[in-house]
């Protein structure tokens, strides 16, 4: 005994539905050539906006990036600084002795 959780005439309706339903570019005609510029059109767009997306998020991370690179450089500078001050306070101190 098979448990059924749709019925046998839903599932044939189904299936004819499927069968019978079919896309207008499949059919040719003017019609088929105005659905598949539509679609054209539309995955065109589509294309464009997340190339564009894309190139904003790039450049949003390149903003981030050089703002690191001169908070990097600037860390770096400063300890440079600070080994040059070690180095004059430890050659002040031989000096002295």
């Amino acid at each position: 005994m098979s448990l059924r959780l749709i019925p046998r005439a839903a599932q044939v309706s189904r299936v004819f539905v499927r069968l019978s339903s079919s896309n207008i570019r499949d059919a040719g005609g003017a019609f088929g050539k105005m659905e598949q510029a539509r679609e054209e059109e539309y995955f065109y767009k589509l294309q464009k906006a997340q190339l564009k997306s894309m190139k904003d998020q790039i450049r949003r991370e390149i903003e981030h990036h050089e703002k690191q690179a001169k908070n990097h450089q600037d860390v770096i500078d400063r300890h440079k600084k600070r080994i040059e001050e070690l180095d004059q306070e430890h050659e002040s101190l031989n000096k002295s002795q």
